[in-house]
């Protein structure tokens, strides 16, 4: 086929070969005819050709499959716009292929990781292997690998694989722009749209990077020692939430008690009780006053704006993030003795459309139930047709100068909706309630599904909270 281009993984076992193999079918990448199946040691799947697989593996033993290997990139080439390969045997062949790869548009992406973690990996996988044997091995695929791109000197991009599964989103944005590279001959495959990529990044899940998910690197950093409770910072019990987190059947989100160390929380609370709130949202049905959190030497500045922080609470919920202390927002908020509550809406809408996760603490000794200005987690039904605009129970239109209490009344509700890009009807379900009591984090997901959510109306105290969105 005319202006066909090949990507090529090249990565030693255990060094996340898959997980990019992963992200280029996510965004459009051919990977194969026929995928080789995931397995329990390889849950997402291995996206590589069954049959390319079953060529190398042959290779092995009789060199002259090579030609049958060169015949099925001849293929592709011929057939495919833009297709890829994966399979860390290719190692092992690669020089081999030159021939066939030499005046073609190929690039190659090669996966990074420590040598001790690829090994461990492998060993995760095939327990009966010899340790240094795997090492050694590992280490000639290595040597193969730097020795035809010193040869040949393709295009290359390097992931490293830590880097990746740390932050998701920057390190797909690169490989797009590798693979969807135009050099102005007008030869580039089309970049992908927006929701492929956003499918790339959410395949990315921290929890698959054992050698960092394991660590002690939240337990040991001095800030979260001094703010957060150390139950939570125990590699165990963040894998127990996440777990159970993953499982909910609708949006995934966490709910956590006695959360901060209680001197430090006691004194923010103290610095928040004093701050000056203005309005927020002045005239829509979303009743809360706020005041900016600044990343200063105020109080919680060092834990708002502190990228460990970030990544401890996606680690939650196994959220993808871009990290970075400019990509987090903070607000303090108040709401009002008699506040009128807060419509059902995501978080995640176009104005902010790179919002990929919410957290929510609460600074309000003592809440009851009575007290009301509770947290609502709602799911659309999910009805083949659409809602009509006279089946609409409650309007956004008819509550913007009063309390809503209707968020009190139903678990079952016909209602206006604020979605991603629209207010439109919807049929909802009420799947919990938080109540807002003090020293609990809520952690919220909006990268798989929108988390609609509301607030009831207060009944006769102020409430405090603080929220921030990471993206």
């Amino acid at each position: 086929m005319k202006n066909s281009r090949s990507i090529i993984v090249l990565g030693v076992y255990g060094s996340g070969s898959s997980a990019v193999a992963g992200i280029l079918h996510h965004l459009g990448v051919m990977m194969g005819e026929r995928l080789v199946p995931a397995t329990a040691a390889n849950p997402k799947g291995h996206f590589e050709d069954a049959e390319f697989r079953q060529l190398l593996y042959r290779y092995r033993q009789d060199p002259a499959v090579l030609q049958q290997i060169h015949g099925f990139i001849e293929q592709r080439f011929t057939h495919y716009g833009l297709w890829g390969i994966k399979e860390p045997a290719i190692l092992e062949a690669v020089a081999d292929t030159a021939p066939v790869l030499t005046g073609r548009d190929y690039r190659i992406i090669c996966t990074d990781r420590d040598t001790e973690a690829c090994v461990s990996s492998y060993l995760r996988k095939w327990p009966a292997a010899d340790r240094e044997e795997t090492r050694r091995r590992i280490e000639w695929l290595i040597e193969r690998r730097n020795s035809f791109l010193q040869q040949y000197a393709p295009a290359v991009l390097w992931v490293k694989y830590d880097d990746l599964t740390l932050n998701p989103q920057k390190h797909v944005a690169e490989i797009v722009d590798f693979v969807f590279f135009d050099d102005g001959s007008g030869a580039a495959p089309p970049r992908p749209a927006q929701s492929r990529i956003h499918a790339a990044v959410a395949s990315v899940d921290p929890a698959m990077n054992h050698h960092l998910a394991r660590d002690d690197r939240f337990a040991d950093d001095p800030i979260l020692k001094k703010w957060v409770n150390p139950h939570y910072l125990d590699p165990a019990v963040i894998e127990r939430i996440r777990a159970a987190s993953r499982s909910k059947p609708f949006f995934k989100f966490a709910v956590l008690d006695d959360f901060f160390n209680e001197a430090m929380l006691a004194a923010y609370l103290e610095q928040h009780l004093q701050l000056e709130f203005e309005t927020d949202d002045p005239g829509l049905p979303y009743d809360s006053s706020w005041a900016k959190a600044k990343m200063d030497e105020s109080l919680g500045a060092e834990l708002f704006y502190h990228e460990p922080w970030h990544r401890l609470l996606a680690s939650y919920t196994g959220t993808t993030l871009e990290i970075g202390a400019g990509n987090t927002s903070v607000k303090l908020r108040k709401h009002d003795p008699d506040s009128k509550g807060f419509w059902i809406h995501t978080d995640r809408t176009k104005r902010k459309s790179a919002v990929a996760l919410a957290a929510l603490f609460y600074l309000n000794r003592q809440w009851k139930e009575e007290d009301g200005a509770i947290l609502q987690l709602w799911a659309e039904s999910g009805r083949a047709e659409p809602v009509t605009e006279d089946a609409v129970e409650y309007h956004w239109k008819d509550y913007k100068e009063r309390r809503l209490e209707f968020l009190n009344e139903r678990y079952l509700l016909t209602t206006d909706l604020v979605t991603y890009d629209a207010i439109r009807p919807a049929e909802l379900f009420l799947i919990d309630q938080v109540l807002p009591e003090y020293n609990r984090l809520v952690v919220l997901d909006f990268l798989r599904d929108p988390a609609y959510h509301s607030v009831t109306p207060g009944n006769g105290r102020a409430r405090y909270a603080v929220v921030q969105w990471l993206m």
